[in-house]
């Protein structure tokens, strides 16, 4: 059992970076550092899941399989919910900083409404 985890986890850490690279352009993390390495690390585990299940299951059965993807799944949200603690107060500050303007008459004139 322990071949088809280390395998899924190789092909996680390498697929994870890619996700989170995408995720990380499209939504800024604010929380630093701790924050980027859980983003990552719960990128990681989930991209690991198909690859994990399916070598899981082809090695050890169908209920192995689900077990393994229930834990796997629930290590990525622990993850998810850690990185999420991590960034609500600096991504609340960063947000704050912010200054809405509203509707002024240059969008209006520009919008084409």
């Amino acid at each position: 059992m322990l071949l088809p985890v280390a395998i899924g986890c190789l092909f996680g850490l390498v697929a994870g970076w890619f996700v989170h690279q995408q995720a990380a352009k499209r939504e800024t993390l604010y929380g630093g550092m701790m924050a980027q390495a859980l983003h990552y690390l719960a990128s990681a585990v989930m991209t690991s899941l198909p690859v994990m299940v399916l070598l899981v299951a082809v090695a050890r059965g169908f209920v192995t399989a689900l077990l393994t993807a229930l834990g796997v799944t629930v290590i990525s949200w622990v993850m998810l919910l850690a990185c999420a603690v991590a960034e609500k107060q600096p991504r609340d500050v960063a947000l704050s900083k912010q200054v809405d303007r509203g509707w002024t008459e240059q969008d209006a004139r520009t919008s084409g409404l």
